[in-house]
Order: structure tokens, then sequence, then C-alpha cells
């Protein structure tokens, strides 16, 4: 049975369309999973909250209601105010104080690269796609250990094959 991070009291597993839930009785908290939040809230803040969760930089408070481990408090600002969703980057799980849930969907995360010009955008996704072609083009050229066979007296000999 899973336990709330606020007050510690057990949860009730619940299900409605979106999917199957948590909720605490006594202080109305929700606990979600990622994938179940994406049908509700919009798709910008769950990717942000996946990408920040797995940074690992934010405070940790709550323990997870399903691994117990610490999770991220990750900021989100509406109108000047900043709201902190609990988010487990193991489990997956979001946990929502009584009214975040529902105030989620109005709410659009703070992002530091908005004031970015589409042209910059653009030149750092080439980057990108250049950095990667270039470990792609180190790992073909790297033997493969499945190309290494003992031979007579444990001597290693390699295989040469034509492309």
């Amino acid at each position: 049975m899973f336990n709330c991070p606020s007050c510690k009291t057990d949860l009730n597993r619940g299900r409605n369309s979106v999917g199957v839930f948590w909720e605490c009785p006594s202080c109305h908290g929700k606990a979600i999973t990622l994938e179940a939040a994406g049908k509700t809230v919009p798709r910008n803040i769950i990717s942000t909250l996946v990408q920040k969760a797995k940074l690992g930089t934010f405070p940790q408070k709550r323990q997870c209601v399903s691994c117990e481990r610490l999770m991220n408090e990750i900021p989100i600002t509406h109108e000047n105010k900043v709201t902190c969703l609990d988010v487990c980057p193991v489990c997956r799980l979001i946990w929502f104080d009584m009214s975040e849930y529902e105030s989620v969907s109005t709410i659009q995360i703070e992002e530091k690269g908005k004031d970015i010009s589409p042209r910059t955008r653009e030149m750092l996704a080439l980057a990108d796609i250049t950095k990667i072609n270039e470990i792609a083009e180190v790992k073909d050229i790297q033997y493969k250990w499945y190309s290494r066979r003992h031979g007579l007296l444990g001597i290693i000999f390699e295989i040469y094959r034509s492309s």
C-alpha cells in the first residue's frame, strides 16, 4: 500500500478516463504517472518535467509513494506564481497537492530559452546533428568485440570481413 508523502495516510487507488491514480483521503493529494498525466496536462509541461527530473539538480524533500526515493521539486510559474511539482525520475510519478492537478493544465513551465531567435535555434540543432554524426562515425571505426576470436594456444586474432 502506498502512503501519502505529506501526511503519511494510506492512499486510495482510483481509476478514471486518464488512467490509474492514487489519492490521499486526508489531504486530497494525488499521485499519477507521467504517461497518464500526459493525457490531460499539456505535452510541453510533461516533457519539461521529464527533462528536469532527469537532471536531479532540484531540491528533494518528499519521498516517492512507490519507490520511496526522494522526488525532485520542479518549479512551474504561472502569472508570477510559482508552484512546485514533485516528480520521481525513477518511477515517473508526479505528486500533486490538493489544487495543483486541476490548475496545472493552465500553467506554463518557465523556460530559459524562450527568447532565442529561430535562427539561433536552427544553428544549435545543426550543431547537435553534427555532434551525433561524429560520434556515430567514431563508433563505426572502433573494433567490435565479436570480431575477435581465440585461436590456438589462446592467442587472439581478428577476423576481417569485406563489406
